[in-house]
């Protein structure tokens, strides 16, 4: 798990220098890469807005520094800010918090569709939604029967959507470009989990007692 101290009391600073920089260093990374948030001083709009930009960020979530300057107002930011799968945490369980994303990713694309939303069709509107249903499918199997296998399996299922969604997408993004760039990103976030998860299990395999905890002579 990587936290870097990307502070600045700015947004755009801590975006444009602070966290994509750093976000870019290890993009195939398998770590689950946080981004530090200096808390101190900071208002609560500029609080939300830096939240908000990690969140459209193929990020694994964010880091409040430090917990002794958490003051009330910013539990109302921390609600507006909280993921749906905020309980669900990704270096603790990261096959259920892949799937928890995607599920909401998915049910956003279907909401969309079913407003007729979304500009998609023919062809490309086929094998999206083909893709999504594999995917939906890799991503469960996984979280059910996590494995080698299986985690192959789900990654080339979403390195298969993330690549073609640009094309799919290719009407959308001549409207609304703001979202295809947020839904590939959150692809990415799920990717990031999953490698994460991935090592994890081959860690576990080659060193059966890694994750038991030490005791002293």
């Amino acid at each position: 798990m990587l936290v870097p101290m990307t502070y600045s009391p700015d947004t755009n600073r801590f975006l444009q220098q602070g966290v994509q920089p750093a976000l870019a260093s290890v993009a195939q990374s398998p770590v689950l890469f946080l981004p530090g948030v200096l808390i101190r001083g900071l208002e609560d709009a500029e609080l939300l807005d830096q939240l908000q930009a990690v969140r459209d960020l193929p990020s694994g979530g964010y880091a409040l520094f430090a917990a002794e300057h958490l003051r009330p107002s910013f539990t109302s930011v921390l609600k507006l800010a909280q993921n749906e799968d905020a309980a669900i945490l990704p270096q603790r369980r990261p096959t259920a918090a892949a799937q928890s994303r995607y599920t909401a990713l998915r049910q956003e694309w279907q909401s969309l569709l079913k407003s007729n939303n979304i500009w998609v069709k023919g062809e490309s509107l086929e094998k999206w939604q083909k893709q999504t249903e594999e995917l939906e499918k890799s991503i469960d199997l996984l979280n059910r029967q996590p494995s080698r296998a299986n985690f192959k399996g789900a990654i080339d299922d979403l390195d298969t959507m993330t690549k073609n969604l640009p094309d799919w997408m290719r009407l959308e993004n001549l409207e609304r470009p703001y979202r295809v760039n947020t839904w590939t990103n959150r692809l990415g976030s799920i990717g990031a989990i999953l490698r994460y998860g991935e090592s994890r299990l081959r860690h576990s395999e080659s060193s059966p007692t890694a994750l038991q905890p030490q005791t002293n002579p």
